[in-house]
């Protein structure tokens, strides 16, 4: 009973050096700071994609003085709201690392830390799609601007 309530004071991971608790200290809350931002980024951007539905009049005479004339305001709607939800799946995985990290410190359960783990890589799976769709997006550009 006493080596349990020791093992979560020092949290729960005491075969570890204290470099690395502190290093998963800092990671679970970094990652969690880093989604809560992210989570009212995409509601700030879903608020201006539908803000921008709403009152895309206004936009467009902003925007005919630019290069921007052309694109029908419901377009840059569309992206921001896009956006949004990209920001936001992100931070959802972002949140799940993080909770999975804090579990693992708190407990020790090695459970939480392959989740942690799985977590993270299918953040960077995520990252890596987006990667990909905007290198794609890229070069279909740069070709049609070729083939023009």
């Amino acid at each position: 009973m006493e080596n349990e309530q020791e093992n979560s004071a020092s949290g729960g991971i005491d075969w570890m050096d204290q470099k690395l608790k502190d290093a998963i200290a800092s990671i679970f809350k970094w990652t969690g700071f880093l989604a809560g931002t992210s989570r009212v980024l995409s509601i700030l951007l879903l608020l201006s994609g539908v803000a921008l539905f709403f009152n895309g009049n206004e936009m467009s005479e902003a925007l005919s003085q630019t290069a921007l004339a052309s694109v029908p305001t419901a377009s840059i709607a569309v992206g921001y709201l896009l956006i949004a939800v990209i920001y936001f799946t992100a931070s959802l995985y972002l949140t799940r690392l993080s909770r999975n990290l804090k579990f693992f410190y708190g407990s020790g359960d090695a459970g939480f830390a392959v989740k942690a783990v799985l977590s993270l890589k299918s953040f960077f799976v995520f990252v890596g799609g987006m990667v990909a769709a905007v290198i794609g997006l890229y070069l279909l550009a740069i070709l049609a601007q070729l083939l023009m």
